[in-house]
């Protein structure tokens, strides 16, 4: 390592760089929690590395000004490669379990039960799925119902059970599948 030369201009070559990227980062930020993309995230991800190494620049050439010490650029670069290695592995992961169609945590699939067991007319739940693609989400299970019950009245049961759950999860698509009480084999099964 040599010591900088040309101080002043690389202080404000990456100041430049670290403002403009700073609200590339942000508006990322803003339209990953509107969609949900991984690419995005990913994108954003590239560009917090660069933001990061332009901070690692400025204190590397600040301390190598005041204190001659060379040693600060290598150790940001390595952290910078710790930051970024680790938050790729979290978005291969996120990417892995959408592509895969990983089951909702446990948590949102007990809510979601609670949610069609609330209905009166709703006798079991069973064969409970749920899954990611995209920004879209995908909840389909079928009810059990009195075999009584006319097809206009099994109706209604369905269209209010998903009413419910489509205001909690508007960017999910929910498809519902009636069962007369008895028919089912797993009806009993009101967890999955």
């Amino acid at each position: 390592p040599r010591h900088v030369a040309q101080a002043p201009l690389a202080i404000a070559v990456s100041l430049l760089a670290m403002v403009l990227t700073f609200f590339l980062v942000a508006y990322q930020r803003r339209v990953v929690r509107q969609t949900g993309s991984v690419a995005i995230s990913a994108d954003s991800l590239h560009y917090a590395g660069d933001f990061f190494l332009n901070a690692g620049v400025i204190l590397a050439v600040v301390v190598n000004g005041l204190f001659g010490v060379v040693l600060v650029d290598p150790l940001m670069a390595l952290a910078i490669a710790g930051f970024l290695g680790w938050n790729a592995a979290v978005l291969a992961r996120a990417a892995v379990d959408m592509l895969m169609d990983k089951e909702w945590p446990a948590e949102e699939r007990e809510r979601i039960l609670g949610v069609i067991l609330q209905n009166p007319a709703v006798a079991g739940v069973h064969e409970l799925r749920t899954r990611t693609s995209g920004t879209d989400g995908f909840i389909q299970f079928h009810i059990a119902l009195d075999p009584a019950m006319t097809l206009a009245a099994a109706h209604t049961v369905a269209d209010e059970v998903e009413g419910v759950l489509g205001e909690l999860y508007p960017q999910a698509e929910i498809l519902i599948h009636m069962d007369p009480v008895g028919l089912a084999e797993h009806e009993q099964d009101t967890k999955y």
